[in-house]
């Protein structure tokens, strides 16, 4: 594995919850979110964002089938990421695509730089890192 044998890293929480419609284009609700290990129900760290479907495929799905290459349909075998327009079903889909994408992150099953694809996918604009990092402290 390329993550440290030794680092404690904080468990990813990925979830879409729905969608809203905005200027003709659909917006779907991801809530990110990083906790100490074993502590999921109270993070220290939560985001929302809305992501439009062709931005969550080109910058989350797609980045990360390419870095995965063959791996790709072993990690995520049976989860299917979302059609390519928006049909009944697709924010569950996204859903459950998101979730095992954490899941795999989360038991270090994927590559670091996966982390880093969903960090600048979701992270809002104007988050403050250091700030982050800061409450990692904190809740350590």
């Amino acid at each position: 594995s390329e993550w440290a044998a030794t680092a404690t890293l904080p468990e990813l929480g990925l979830q879409v919850s729905g969608h809203r419609k905005a200027n003709g284009h659909v917006f779907y609700h991801v809530k990110m979110s990083l906790a100490k290990p074993g502590e999921w129900h109270s993070p220290f760290a939560t985001w929302r964002v809305g992501r439009r479907l062709q931005h969550l495929r080109s910058g989350l799905h797609d980045p990360v089938k390419q870095e995965l290459g063959s791996d790709y349909k072993t990690r995520f075998e049976g989860v299917h990421f979302a059609h390519k327009v928006h049909v009944r079903g697709t924010t569950g889909r996204l859903d459950l695509w998101c979730k095992k994408l954490a899941q795999c992150l989360n038991a270090k099953l994927l590559p670091p730089i996966i982390a880093a694809i969903v960090l600048q996918a979701l992270l809002p604009d104007g988050v403050d890192t250091a700030e982050v990092a800061r409450a990692r402290r904190a809740a350590s």
